[in-house]
């Protein structure tokens, strides 16, 4: 998912679905799920309209439309890079909520302790992109391991 994503000037729900018709019953429910975990349904219902590059966002209301769009279109990776870079602490833990319950294999680059309590495994890597260490969040208690690769 690119930090930078590209906002048409539409509806949130056309940035959201890139559905340019009448959803189904089956898409309308999956995009109420998932606005409503991103508390932003109500962007959504109001059927508000973007400005140019979204103008009249924030920055975490993009980032919003950009995880969106993307759990909107069954990913089954998604590589996010500083999720909650642009969030408020209410909103980094409804992404935090939302990212454990997903089906999907989701790697996640942050410099945030915060978000890595959701993460099955951990990996810390050097500045000479060295995997230094391994934490393994599925065993009780956790396990590190000190990786020599």
């Amino acid at each position: 998912m690119d930090n930078n994503i590209y906002l048409f000037d539409s509806t949130v729900k056309y940035n959201v679905t890139l559905l340019d018709r009448e959803l189904t019953e089956e898409e309308k429910v999956k995009l109420e799920k998932i606005t409503k975990a991103l508390n932003m349904k109500e962007l959504v219902e109001k059927n508000a309209s973007l400005k140019q590059f979204g103008a009249n966002l924030s920055g975490g209301q993009k980032l919003k439309i950009s995880i969106a769009r993307a759990l909107f279109k069954n990913t089954e990776l998604l590589i996010l890079d500083e999720p909650t870079a642009s969030l408020d602490k209410d909103s980094e833990e409804l992404l935090c909520n939302l990212l454990s319950k997903i089906q999907a294999t989701v790697l996640i680059v942050t410099h945030r302790p915060e978000i890595l309590k959701i993460c099955n495994k951990v990996y810390e890597i050097n500045e000479e992109n060295q995997v230094i260490k391994v934490k393994d969040n599925t065993e009780k208690g956790g396990r590190e391991y000190e990786n020599k690769i």
